[in-house]
């Protein structure tokens, strides 16, 4: 037991806070943040709005305090509404993929995706692909491989093998001209949706396919097939993820890869964890040849949250953003967004979850975290700030608080620890205390004292961190609540 303890009170802490680093706001009925994509250090970031019978995405990049646009918006026209679906930037943000899947390219609805690079100020077309007949909805998806020279793509209304089965299709950029990768990977069954989101590795040969119309072990259970590229077609990595496998719970409605492919993290935002349509993630971890759960599941905070409908890890994998777009946190289907990193092996929340305005904002409906973990973007489509579906986008900086001063750390003490009715904070000669903070295990805020004997009775049993604010600096140590 004393040996457990001592483990407990030495793990490293840290705590994320989120900070506002950018807004932006759509005009009536544009709603902006349909999707929205980050580059790996979170400096530049693209989005796309939707109108009547078109579309556009821009890109901005942060500096200083400020973002700039970079060129004129891309826009898009179609003859049908929802005409720009996906987006994905490189690592760089230097090459951007649009994927139009109502383009009529090839025949109605046969969908088309563009990509492009920004060169001497401007973005330039470097590759227009189109569905391969009328109805594929090419485009529904797309992801960017980091250096931008492969595209994965999702055609979720294609045959594909079977009537509505799907497929997704991987081009990669050879000297200017876009090369098919193998052949499509096909949906498993008719109806299955099969890319419906897709998501690349760092190196654009791993790639993790959701089909949440698949019927697995019920109807619409869904599911995620991850396959890697062994330079002459697609080969499936480790069996079926089927998440659960719950009726209607439509798992693969979005899937997240690492940077190495590794680490996969999946969306069933209809799973019926707490309530009807609550939600739920699982994040897998490949290992020995199989997909093996990392951690316990994530699920959503009440009925109809809809948890899972956007996922996105940071290059590690070890981060972890999540949509609930539905959570009625300020109103009906107002939305919320949640953080979560993995430690040892368990997926524990950071910070407080991120929530939408008012009623019927829907924010969490897009998401993009920074390959770094150190940026997170969040659209809310049908925010009404400037009007009915004008829409919002919200850029928040992920930084680490609550980190300890080495110096100081090892000039205090916490006596007794564990505590019961009250512990004592023992400051070495020449330190003076201004202030005690106490978070609990979630980083959550206590309470806030001046004094160095600390009233613990009304504490919950449990791990606590103290934070302690001195004349010279301020450090963070474990405190432990019988």
């Amino acid at each position: 037991m004393k040996q457990n303890l001592f483990l407990i009170l030495f793990i490293p802490f840290f705590c994320i806070s989120q900070e506002s680093i950018g807004e932006f706001k759509g005009a009536l009925n544009d709603r902006l943040g349909h999707q929205v994509s980050l580059s790996s250090n979170g400096s530049i970031v693209a989005i796309s709005a939707i109108r009547n019978s078109s579309g556009n995405v821009t890109v901005y990049e942060k500096t200083g305090t400020n973002w700039m646009q970079l060129d004129s918006s891309i826009n898009i026209v179609v003859n049908d509404n929802q005409s720009v679906i996906s987006t994905s930037l490189s690592s760089n943000g230097n090459i951007l993929a649009i994927g139009a899947p109502h383009g009529d390219g090839n025949g109605t609805d046969s969908g088309d995706v563009r990509i492009y690079e920004y060169i001497s100020n401007s973005w330039t077309e470097i590759g227009n692909l189109v569905g391969e007949k009328a109805g594929d909805e090419f485009g529904f998806s797309v992801s960017l491989s980091s250096d931008g020279s492969t595209i994965a793509i999702g055609s979720t209304n294609s045959e594909g093998g079977s009537d509505f089965a799907g497929h997704v299709s991987v081009y990669q950029n050879v000297s200017g001209s876009w090369n098919k990768l193998g052949s499509n990977i096909n949906g498993a069954a008719e109806g299955d949706a099969s890319g419906w989101s897709v998501s690349l590795s760092s190196n654009g040969s791993t790639v993790a396919v959701g089909s949440p119309y698949h019927d697995g072990s019920n109807r619409n259970s869904g599911h995620v097939r991850v396959f890697d590229f062994n330079g002459s077609n697609w080969q499936q990595k480790g069996t079926d993820i089927f998440s659960d496998g719950l009726l209607e719970s439509v798992a693969g409605t979005s899937v997240s890869l690492s940077s190495n492919g590794s680490i996969v993290a999946v969306g069933a935002p209809y799973y019926n964890s707490n309530g009807a349509n609550s939600g739920r993630v699982r994040i897998y971890e490949y290992t020995s040849s199989t997909w093996t759960p990392l951690g316990l599941p994530i699920d959503g905070e009440s009925a109809n949250s809809f948890l899972g409908a956007k996922v996105s890890l940071s290059s590690d994998g070890s981060t972890l953003t999540i949509g609930s777009p539905g959570n009625p946190v300020n109103g009906f289907n107002s939305g919320q967004v949640s953080i979560y990193k993995n430690t040892s092996g368990t997926w524990t929340k950071f910070g407080n979850s991120l929530n939408g305005k008012a009623s019927g904002d829907l924010f969490g409906s897009s998401l993009s975290i920074s390959s770094d973990g150190s940026t997170l973007v969040i659209g809310a489509p049908t925010n009404a700030d400037n009007g009915p579906n004008s829409g919002e986008v919200r850029v928040y900086g992920l930084g680490t608080v609550l980190s300890s001063d080495t110096y100081l750390v090892s000039k205090f003490g916490i006596s007794p620890n564990p505590a019961n009715i009250q512990t004592t904070i023992k400051l070495q000669d020449g330190i003076e205390l201004y202030t005690v903070t106490i978070y609990n295990s979630l980083g959550q805020f206590i309470q806030t004292t001046k004094e160095e004997i600390i009233d613990t009775s009304s504490l919950s049993s449990g791990l606590y961190f103290l934070e302690l604010v001195t004349n010279k600096g301020k450090a963070t140590k474990k405190l432990i609540i019988e």
